[in-house]
């Protein structure tokens, strides 16, 4: 069994829309390895479907313009008319992506099974699956894989054509609910690429050929900001230097005020000046005079009642 998908022709389709995203319920979540057919599926059950589906290899839904949620866009084409595309959405499970296989290479149990995925080789890969005993007991266990050991499911089918979809929505056959990566050991799929609104006409940004309106309304805001910035700071700037300026004129360079000469004396709050007093001798009244004791001393009688002193005898 191959996985290389190759389109094959169809041009017309019954009118069978799926336009908005199906999600499945919460039991379609897993691997499943259903009796009727022994192989390891993904959402087997019909109630895990769109309304509408149907497994035959003709079927599609039309206009159908939204993979259900956990499938992505892997396949499609406009073989047959230009202006009709078809599309196969494949589900994805963890780190598995399952991918398009060839109707034609289709048969037996693999019949409608238009979505596979095939184990790497080496080690391989290990899975869990639920499965169902002969007594309607289900239990879920792990399952060591490798190729050619794969994984199967009918996939999801349909086609538009351009009057189908909004003008400013790309087609739906480049978009997903959700899209898958490679990692190296296997597909895997991410869940928060592109998503079903999207798909459905939620208007995208514009390609880099041209800057979107937000880009454009980002650059009206920052320009103003930058330029009045640049303004204040030029401004900022000039006022330093003036400053600057104003206090280099009464620094180290600037001429000093007039002081007072050397040898003066200042008086504050007035400027009054004193010449220092010349040198000067004392008056020659106060110098000192040389003087000489009298040589005779006048001779003073005593008073008649004083006494006089012994007499000689």
């Amino acid at each position: 069994m191959s996985s290389t998908w190759k389109p094959f022709t169809i041009t017309s389709f019954p009118t069978v829309p799926l336009t908005t995203t199906f999600t499945p319920p919460p039991l379609c979540s897993g691997v499943y390895l259903p009796q009727d057919r022994n192989i390891l599926m993904v959402d087997q059950e019909a109630s895990c479907l769109p309304s509408g589906f149907k497994s035959q290899e003709t079927s599609f839904f039309s206009p159908g313009i939204d993979c259900p949620q956990g499938y992505w866009s892997a396949c499609h084409d406009t073989t047959g008319v230009a202006s009709i595309t078809t599309v196969t959405c494949c589900p994805f499970r963890g780190d598995i992506s399952l991918a398009c296989v060839t109707p034609s290479t289709l048969g037996g149990r693999w019949a409608s099974l238009f979505c596979t995925w095939i184990a790497p080789d080496g080690n391989g890969t290990t899975i869990s699956y639920t499965g169902s005993s002969a007594d309607d007991k289900t239990s879920t266990v792990p399952l060591a894989m490798t190729s050619p050991d794969g994984i199967n499911a009918f996939g999801v089918r349909m086609v538009f054509q351009s009057t189908d979809t909004p003008s400013s929505t790309p087609p739906p056959s480049s978009l997903s609910s959700s899209s898958p990566t490679n990692t190296g050991t296997g597909t895997t799929a991410s869940t928060t690429t592109t998503t079903g609104a999207q798909a459905a006409g939620t208007p995208v940004e514009a390609s880099s050929s041209g800057l979107s309106t937000r880009a454009t309304a980002a650059i009206a805001v920052v320009i103003p900001v930058v330029v009045i910035a640049g303004l204040v700071g030029l401004f900022l700037l000039w006022r330093r230097r003036r400053r600057q300026q104003g206090v280099d004129g009464l620094g180290a360079n600037a001429p000093l005020a007039q002081g007072p000469p050397e040898n003066k004396y200042y008086y504050a709050n007035e400027a009054k000046w004193q010449q220092p007093l010349a040198p000067q001798e004392l008056p020659v009244e106060q110098s000192e005079m040389r003087t000489e004791l009298p040589s005779v001393q006048n001779s003073y009688e005593m008073p008649v009642g004083s006494p006089r002193g012994p007499s000689r005898a």
